[in-house]
This record gives structure tokens, sequence and C-alpha cells, in this order.
């Protein structure tokens, strides 16, 4: 029998659950699932379920597992797994299958618990999972198919084809395609970056909101932008380059990553949040990032972002990002689209994680663009993300037509190993 004490405990745990815009089938579910739940809750004594209860209040939703027994959970007529149960009571009432959630274990760092323990306990904290969103990968041998539509794109192929998509120009030099982009034929560069040519593009040709060169904003870098320390545990070479822009204006410097992991957020001072793993996870609090000539707005969208995202990398072969933030997060990237086709935004809902970045992905898009082109349109760059955070882009979007009319965003670069 559960003392008076845990007990009271385990039911304001419940009260926490999702109880917004619920349909009627959903409330009869979770009044059906309250005795599943006391049932569920008896093996944490009371001092976890006091640190499961206090963790929910205070927002560090991910800092315990939520350890029970590995049993199926009985709600009427209907069974299933500790983790569908507590995912679809506190985070997502339409969930129907466990196959839709990703356990963030392993390379993602959240959960150190694991699917199934040694002692044959398994965590079922919903805040330790993504839902998925499935990322819809047109087939690349429907060229011919699409040949009478890049006939009527031609001049548009052969704008984008012009394009440097590395470097932060002044917003009349982009192209509809191509929210950040710089004439290649101007800069004298062909064939695909490297990423020292990549650093050197992004720190020789930008420009800042009022039109000034980099070299202006580098000169006044150590006093405009707080520093913020590269963690490394090794002398691994960089998988990843970062930079992060307001509007047209680069803010800050490009970082090398060799951890595995980027953790992007906005956080006050004296925030009890505990963080991941500091020797595994690059941590970048937009708060530390100063910029003198910040519009206006700007500050208010990045406190928006509050745990803003993760991203990480599985085995240099794909890469992932989970949405941590109240409000949805935006992505465009070469190898989310087919080549022939213009580069859709893809919207990433809170609480979903999506792969943004296919390492096999990218060389059958390569190879495509072998096959019909001759090779890939001038020096684009196949292994390049962008990521706008609470703001959309594109040609729908009449007041952010391209990622440069976005208040915050990111634009990440992958540099895989050769050897990986």
């Amino acid at each position: 029998m559960l003392s008076l004490k845990k007990g009271s405990l385990i039911r304001d745990l419940w009260e926490l659950r999702c109880a917004d815009d619920l349909t009627d089938d959903q409330l009869q579910w979770q009044d059906a699932a309250q005795k599943s739940w006391k049932s569920l809750m008896k093996r944490p004594d009371g001092k976890e379920v006091k640190d499961y209860l206090t963790a929910m209040r205070s927002g560090d939703t991910e800092r315990h597992c939520w350890l029970v027994e590995n049993e199926e959970a009985a709600i009427g007529a209907e069974s299933m797994s500790p983790q569908l149960f507590c995912a679809r009571a506190f985070r997502w009432p339409d969930l129907e299958s466990a196959g839709d959630l990703q356990r963030l274990d392993g390379d993602a760092l959240v959960c150190p618990s694991g699917d199934v323990r040694a002692d044959g306990l398994v965590c079922c904290s919903p805040f330790h999972f993504a839902r998925l969103l499935p990322v819809e990968e047109e087939a690349l041998d429907a060229g011919r198919e699409r040949r009478s539509e890049r006939h009527s794109r031609r001049s548009t192929d052969t704008r984008l084809a012009q394009t440097q998509t590395v470097a932060l120009p002044s917003s009349a030099s982009v192209s509809h395609d191509s929210a950040i982009s710089l004439s290649s034929s101007s800069r004298g560069w062909s064939g695909s970056l490297t990423a020292d040519s990549y650093v050197s593009a992004f720190s020789a040709t930008s420009t800042t909101a009022d039109g000034r060169s980099s070299d202006s904003r580098s000169r006044r870098s150590s006093r405009d932008t707080a520093p913020v320390s590269r963690i490394s545990i090794n002398e691994s070479p960089p998988w990843l380059m970062v930079r992060y822009g307001e509007f047209n204006s680069r803010v800050g410097k490009i970082e090398r990553l060799s951890v595995p992991n980027l953790e992007v957020f906005y956080r006050e001072e004296g925030h009890t949040v505990a963080p991941l793993d500091p020797e595994q996870v690059y941590a970048l609090n937009l708060r530390t990032i100063k910029n003198r000539d910040r519009v206006r707005g700007v500050e208010d969208r990045q406190r928006k972002v509050g745990r803003g995202f993760l991203l990480w990398r599985k085995s240099y072969q794909s890469v992932h990002l989970y949405n941590r933030s109240q409000y949805a997060a935006y992505v465009q990237s070469p190898t989310l689209s087919h080549p022939a086709s213009q580069q859709r935004v893809h919207k990433i809902p809170s609480g979903r994680s999506f792969k943004i970045f296919d390492r096999a992905r990218a060389e059958q898009v390569k190879q495509w663009y072998e096959r019909h082109q001759g090779g890939v349109p001038g020096a684009l760059d196949l292994q390049c993300c962008r990521i706008s955070l609470t703001s959309s882009w594109g040609r729908e979007n009449p007041r952010h037509p391209t990622l440069l009319d976005c208040y915050c965003w990111l634009e990440v670069h992958f540099t895989f190993p050769s050897r990986s």
C-alpha cells in the first residue's frame, strides 16, 4: 500500500499531465488511466517521486529518469508500454504507437538509462523521448519525369549555379531559393568547399545589418561578443561549424566543434536547469552573444527560444535535431528536397525529432547532379543546413521571404572527417 505522503506526491504529479484541448476520447482515456498510473508508480520511493515532481514544476524536466518496472500498463481492454503510457499522458495525447517515439539516449545524451537496465527497470520519463518527424525523401530517379519542370526553371537553376551558399551578403544579392548566398564567379571560387574555405568565406565576405564589412566588426569582436570556449575531449578534427545570425548580420564567430552534440538555448543568468555533459556537448546560450547593432525585437525572439534545440550526430553518418522549445523550429538543406525542385523549409514542432542531414542521401544528391547536370552547380554546399529559431521563411511567407529576413538563425556546415 502507498504511504499517505507518496500517494499525495503521485496525485500531484498526475495533475501535471496534458489537460488542454483534449477531445472527449482523450479525456475518457485519462480518467481510465489514473488507476494504472498509481500502479505504475509503485516502485519509485517517495523521494524519487518528489524529485520528479520538483523537476516538473521547475521546468527542468529532463533531469531525472522515471524508473519503473518493465511491465505493460492496462487501461481497460488496452495495454501499452510504460513509455507510451507516460508519453501519451504528459506530452502527446494523440500518440498511438511507441514506434513514433525516439529515446534520447546514446548519442543524444539526455537519457542515461537506455532501453532496459541490468536490474530490469526502464525509464519512462516522457521528457527523455522525442516524437519522430518522418523525413519524406523523394526518390532521386524521378529525374525523367521532372525534365519539363527543370526546363521551365532553367533560368532559376542558372542563377542558383552562380551562388555560393556559405556566406552572408547584403540582402540585395539573395536569390529566392538561397537565403545565404554570394556570387561564386565574383569571388573566383569553384568546386566544393573545404572546412577552411568555408571559414575564410564567412570571415571575408560577411556584412553587418548597417552595411559595414565584417572587418569593422572583427575589430570590436572581443568587446561585443561574449567569448564561448570550445570544449573538446581530444584532438579529433571538427565535424561541425556553426554561425549565428540576426537578420542579414552575422553575429559572433564561427565555432568549429569536435564534441558530438550542440545545444542551443536562451537561459537567463542564475537559471537552475542542469546542463548536459560538458565533456560531450557544446552549449551555446544566445544570451551571451552580444550585438551592439541589434535590431529591435530580436531579444524578445531569443527569449522565446527557451530550451532551444539539441543537435547530435550518429556515427558521422547522420545528424538529428530535437526541438526542446515551445515554438517550432524551421530547417532547410539541399539534401531535404529533390534537386530539381525549390528547396523546402521544413517545420519541426515542439517536442519533435527530425533527421536534418544524412550523409548517404547527400552522396545520392551529388550523383544525381553528376548524371543530370554534369556536376553539382557552382559550389553548392550539400553539407550545409540552415535553421531559423521561431520564424519560417520562403516565397509563401511575405514577411520573411528569405532566411535573412528572420530574427535569429543559424547556419551549420558538416565537415565530417574523411576517415569516418
